[in-house]
């Protein structure tokens, strides 16, 4: 069996910014900014030249650019936060796979206020 028939379900080719932190023994440390390669319901590819290591519990805060509603220039963005696990490390970044709970916070419009909208797994 590959690797691509052990994932489950679709994976996207996306870039989207990320602030990825791991979780020690005191709390989080310093999150580093990334950006993902690619995506799935399951996990993620963290672009970055020092992976975390194997094993590694980490709390991520990916950032989506939502669509423009028709007529509109404005854009919504949202926040998805999430905890996960390195899977793989390589030279050129990380692999993570996901845990179940996750968090999105609606930030309102990019023009605008700060309206929240909570939704929790």
């Amino acid at each position: 069996m590959t690797g691509d028939e052990r994932r489950r379900g679709w994976r996207f080719e996306l870039e989207l910014p990320a602030a990825v932190a791991p979780v020690g023994p005191l709390g989080l440390s310093r999150p580093c900014h990334l950006v993902t390669r690619n995506i799935s319901a399951s996990g993620a590819f963290f672009k970055t030249a020092l992976p975390y290591p194997v094993g590694e519990q980490v709390q991520i805060e990916l950032t989506l650019c939502l669509g423009r509603a028709e007529g509109s220039a404005v854009r919504g963005m949202a926040n998805i936060e999430l905890t996960g696990t390195v899977v793989r490390a390589q030279a050129d970044g990380m692999a993570v796979a996901f845990s179940n709970g996750y968090e999105i916070a609606g930030l309102g419009e990019v023009s605008g206020g700060m309206e929240h909208a909570n939704l929790v797994n």
